[in-house]
């Protein structure tokens, strides 16, 4: 399994490792993950896992929890990713696909993970406000800002806006509605470019991205 140390606690799994070696420990926590700023007590879940990851790996993730660790609506759960000193992530649910918090079933699935460490859990997506900000940054490819690039915001009702890239690769989306979660991705020809999921509670203004290849 391509040199996979595994050590897996309580209820957490690798569903299966795909790519990659190294090891990737787990350990399974009470109370609400640490987030800066902090998560909702009220609205996410009571247990959180800890990963570590050493190496460069790949692997599909589940994670599963008690009824009992519930705050807040399952129904409107969504993955979160958070570390202590960062705003969370969190991830518009793709069920029946990934990633996907299975209310019915009380787990979470994620795949394909690429990057493992800090803190995951889930919890209610924040509330709309009626504040826009604006979201920015610049597309660069073989150590330049990369002309013409489309670059797509979508978020989690399926609205989407595209804009192109200026001259010097920079581009800025202005009336972004705060307090929701976007998918940002980018496309050129002859390039590839690793999507985006971020929470807008404010101005972003470096929200950069860098061809694959």
């Amino acid at each position: 399994m391509h040199g996979i140390e595994r050590r897996l606690f309580q209820i957490f799994v690798v569903r299966h490792f795909t790519a990659g070696s190294g090891s990737l420990t787990a350990a399974a926590l009470d109370g609400t993950a640490p987030s800066t700023s902090a998560l909702n007590d009220a609205t996410t879940l009571d247990r959180y896992w800890q990963l570590t990851e050493t190496g460069d790996l790949t692997a599909s993730l589940t994670f599963s929890y008690l009824q009992a660790d519930v705050d807040g609506t399952e129904a409107n759960y969504r993955l979160i990713r958070t570390s202590a000193g960062s705003p969370p992530i969190r991830f518009p649910n793709g069920c029946p696909g990934s990633p996907c918090v299975d209310a019915a079933a009380n787990t979470i699935f994620a795949n394909p993970v690429t990057s493992f460490n800090n803190f995951w859990t889930a919890g209610e997506p924040l509330a709309p406000t009626a504040a826009n900000v604006s979201v920015s940054g610049r597309v660069f490819a073989e150590g330049g800002g990369l002309r013409n690039a489309i670059v797509t915001i979508t978020d989690t009702s399926g609205a989407v806006r595209s804009i192109r890239t200026n001259s010097f690769g920079y581009y800025s989306f202005a009336e972004v509605a705060a307090g929701r979660d976007y998918v940002v991705s980018v496309t050129s020809k002859g390039y590839t470019f690793q999507p985006r999921v971020v929470t807008v509670n404010d101005n972003i203004a470096d929200l950069d991205f860098t061809a694959l290849r």
